[in-house]
């Protein structure tokens, strides 16, 4: 029989020596330069930025990418659209709360279906087409909750070196395990699992390769999921919950898009933009 109290004690084990991926355990981020003559980040051009204090206090400085990449480019063109589900209505069926702590918990579904079919929760990204070059990373981390034991968001994207600010918004144990790439999707790149059991702390990771999607799954409370879309350009999207989507700011060119959803899997769709136009791209998922 499962018992909180034997999960506990298991997750306990990575406190006592330090995080659950054998990275010692600190409140502070880990450094976020490369060593020297380690590669640089995919598709990521040098960027210094200062984050704000992580539990603990103190701040970090960054300096992520090759200085020397060449810039990739940009322009005025958008493409917008809508994806849909066209079979019946999904059913949904929510884990039994056999965890007491977790008693006010409100279930996110997979298969979030508008009314009128519009498939919330699809990662939308350019897979191909754009010329060669590296992309500026954003300025500020992405963030990623524990709250009412579910993960939010559910779907989000994110840069490869990009940093992620994990949070625990919940008086409980959880643990951050990510997926990555690799024979049993817990070593490889992209991977890792730490503890996080006070609530309100924070702890930064990131991302190395370009993965969509990287799996986060809670050890504790084996419901939690969340899916980071990690790419190497700042070309992508989620779908709303009506199902629609806009990537603005693309070069003119022809591109191959590709939409990525939990349960349905990936599509793929080419469509040509041209300078301060928008192109409408309608993609439906089957069953």
């Amino acid at each position: 029989m499962d018992h909180p109290i034997v999960r506990v004690a298991a997750l306990s084990l990575c406190l006592a020596v330090g995080a659950c991926d054998g990275k010692p355990k600190s409140d502070a981020p880990p450094p976020a330069s490369a060593p020297a003559g380690a590669p640089a980040t995919p598709g990521a051009a040098a960027t210094t930025g200062t984050l704000p204090g992580l539990t603990g206090g103190g701040s970090t400085t960054l300096t992520i990418g090759d200085p020397n990449a060449p810039k990739g480019k940009t322009g005025t063109a958008k493409i917008m659209g809508h994806v849909k589900w066209t079979g019946p209505a999904p059913e949904e069926r929510a884990a039994p709360v056999t965890f007491p702590e977790c008693k006010d918990r409100k279930p996110i579904p997979a298969m979030k279906v508008a009314a009128d079919g519009g498939l919330a929760n699809v990662f939308v990204y350019v897979q191909s087409g754009l010329p060669a070059g590296a992309y500026d990373l954003p300025p500020d981390p992405v963030d990623l909750h524990q709250k009412d034991c579910e993960y939010l968001p559910r779907v989000f994207g994110i840069r490869a070196g990009q940093p992620l600010i994990m949070h625990n918004d919940d008086p409980m144990l959880h643990n951050v395990h990510a997926r990555g790439q690799g024979a049993g999707m817990s070593t490889g790149p992209n991977s890792f699992n730490v503890a996080m059991p006070v609530q309100n702390t924070r702890l930064m990771r990131k991302f190395d390769e370009p993965q969509v999607a990287v799996t986060i799954v809670c050890d504790v409370h084996p419901w939690m999921r969340s899916y980071a879309g990690v790419v190497a350009n700042p070309f992508w999207a989620v779908t709303k919950d009506d199902g629609s989507f806009a990537i603005e700011g693309l070069p003119a060119g022809t591109y191959t898009l590709e939409f990525w959803h939990e349960r349905q899997g990936k599509k793929t769709a080419q469509v040509t933009v041209t300078d301060g136009q928008a192109a409408t791209v309608d993609l439906a998922f089957a069953p």
